[in-house]
């Protein structure tokens, strides 16, 4: 992990998203109005801290406002964000007029995996999915194959607090349970939805 540090708006949030992920987010709490108010004048990223369980934990995703999809007349939006990296609270800033702000350290993952079985898996997964993967990779990066899972932000966030091998796992676990729906999608010639 590599990392530095800055002070952004923070709110706190059931959401977690991956570097490059876009959500799109409902906009209704007046903290959260002023922080995307801020974003769009000046350009400036927030950070959406994640909350499990009703429980701050300090952990969060720094994203920025990609456009504004939709305003109504009392100034409630839907903003599209994208995710840019992860972060930590390193300390609380005194509050802000309207919003929560916080000096965070900015994380990079640099989640690469040389574990062969787990690339041919996921190569045969995608090859069966019909798309044109080379597979002549010697390793591949695992933040990239796990979000094309589409996971919950829970299970998204138990990714990203796991470390080493432990990362691995999760990614062989759920691209197990992905090629065998897809088998059985081909075998018996339709899609089935997971929901």
């Amino acid at each position: 992990m590599t990392n530095n540090s800055e002070i952004l708006a923070v709110y706190p949030s059931s959401l977690f998203l991956f570097p490059g992920e876009d959500l799109p987010l409902c906009v209704f709490d007046d903290a959260l109005k002023s922080i995307v108010n801020d974003s769009k004048k000046n350009g400036s990223r927030f950070g959406l801290e994640f909350i499990g369980n009703e429980d701050h934990n300090g952990w969060g995703t720094i994203v920025e406002l990609k456009k504004v999809l939709d305003t109504n007349s009392i100034g409630e939006m839907v903003v599209l964000v994208t995710g840019v990296s992860f972060f930590r609270i390193q300390r609380i800033e005194p509050k802000c007029q309207y919003h929560q702000e916080a000096i965070v350290e900015e994380i990079e993952l640099c989640d690469y995996s040389v574990n062969s079985d787990l690339i041919d898996m996921y190569f045969d997964y995608k090859s069966a999915q019909n798309k044109n993967e080379n597979k002549a990779y010697a390793h591949i990066n695992l933040l990239d194959v796990i979000k094309t899972f589409n996971l919950p932000s829970s299970e998204k966030f138990s990714y990203f607090i796991t470390s080493g091998s432990e990362k691995e796992q999760i990614v062989l676990r759920h691209l197990k349970m992905l090629t065998e729906i897809t088998r059985y999608e081909t075998k018996y010639d339709q899609k089935f939805s997971m929901n």
